[in-house]
């Protein structure tokens, strides 16, 4: 690749973290600092109490935590994924086919209570 040309966009993609740095669980209300590193909103909170760094690369924070709409948006793709997946895989209720449902009269069988019984 010569020189002036730019790279595929691919390389220069973030991925988004799918868990808080601090806590390591999913995001609950995710945040994101100035620096672009992303925790659950009470985990920056708490942290920030403690050191006004961020916790990943130590830059000041200065008590700044936006709302993480990048994982906001994963997290309803995510969860409305799931609930496709989920409303597949009901199994559909079963109902018997009226036009192949032959009566025993149809058939010549006797019904009620004058008809044989049968023991095995």
């Amino acid at each position: 690749m010569p020189f002036n040309c730019r790279p595929p966009l691919t390389l220069f993609r973030i991925q988004l973290p799918f868990a808080c740095f601090i806590c390591r669980q999913p995001f609950n209300q995710p945040v994101v600092t100035r620096c672009g590193h992303y925790f659950c909103e009470d985990c920056a909170i708490a942290h920030h109490k403690k050191d006004i760094r961020c916790f990943i690369c130590k830059e000041p924070t200065l008590g700044i935590f936006n709302t993480a709409t990048k994982i906001l948006k994963r997290q309803a793709k995510i969860a409305k994924q799931k609930e496709q997946a989920d409303e597949e895989e009901e199994e559909p209720e079963v109902k018997p086919d009226k036009s192949r449902n032959s009566s025993l009269d149809e058939l010549g069988l006797e019904t009620g209570e004058d008809a044989p019984t049968i023991v095995v």
